[in-house]
């Protein structure tokens, strides 16, 4: 089930890391090498992905922090430097393979992430 959470504020033109650990029922941290995820942010959510304000989609590696299920999903500067100074909506979605089948995908959180002005423009 999808939560609803709205991110601290963000500053045009920085880089933006989303770290997540995902754990089982039992509270156990699971593996989720090899799951697709999706970090998308749009002004308006009905816009298809292709038109998203900023997108990054990343697959999780084979390596001890996916194991240990931690992944940190975010944009980079270059992606939020042309971001309007406004709310935003957002999600992340993860897609986990399932043999012989279309991956199951979840909404994993969703919520408004505002984008502040950037006063230093040095780049």
């Amino acid at each position: 089930m999808a939560s609803k959470k709205n991110l601290t504020d963000a500053v045009i033109g920085d880089s933006l890391s989303l770290p997540l650990v995902f754990k089982d029922e039992n509270g156990s941290r699971i593996d989720i090498s090899g799951r697709t995820f999706w970090f998308t942010v749009k002004l308006n959510p009905q816009v298809p992905d292709e038109r998203a304000d900023a997108q990054v989609i990343l697959t999780a590696p084979a390596d001890a922090n996916s194991q240990n299920g931690e992944v940190a999903i975010g944009l980079s500067a270059a992606q939020t430097e042309n971001l309007k100074a406004t709310s935003y909506n957002y999600d992340v979605q993860m897609a986990t393979p399932i043999s012989g089948d279309e991956p199951e995908v979840q909404t994993i959180v969703y919520g408004r992430i505002r984008f502040l002005q950037q006063i230093t423009r040095s780049r």
